[in-house]
């Protein structure tokens, strides 16, 4: 059954793609869109939906929080890692041979296969160092 569009979840998904350079945390979205008047019962609702729907990306940061990003389709994203500022959450797309030697190691000798959508480098970047 597809989901009928709200005003809310237009709302929602208008920030994400102006914030599409970001990772953002469910409470920052909340507190973006407090003039809307979303609860934050419905966000998380929309931030689940929007996932399976593949227009977002989801990354654990660091242990203590779960950050989103709006991709505008699922291949732009394939085949490369995603390098993360702690500070500032810029989003840094690469190719690393390093890492891809790892990723061949892995599935060579224990059968291993990465899901590179899923993985997520975190650090300072140089203009936050």
């Amino acid at each position: 059954m597809k989901k009928r569009n709200t005003k809310q979840r237009d709302k929602i998904l208008e920030l994400l793609i102006s914030k599409k350079k970001e990772h953002l945390t469910a409470l920052e979205i909340v507190e973006l869109l407090s003039e809307f008047n979303i609860g934050q019962a419905t966000i998380y609702r929309n931030l689940i939906l929007f996932e399976k729907e593949g227009l977002l990306r989801k990354y654990v940061g660091n242990g203590e929080k779960t950050c989103y990003q709006y991709i505008e389709t699922q291949e732009e994203c394939k085949g490369h890692y995603h390098i993360i500022c702690e500070e500032c959450t810029q989003t840094i797309h690469t190719d690393i041979e390093n890492i891809n030697s790892i990723e061949n190691e892995l599935k060579n000798n224990m059968g291993f296969k990465l899901n590179k959508e899923k993985i997520a480098l975190y650090g300072i970047c140089n203009k936050c160092k």
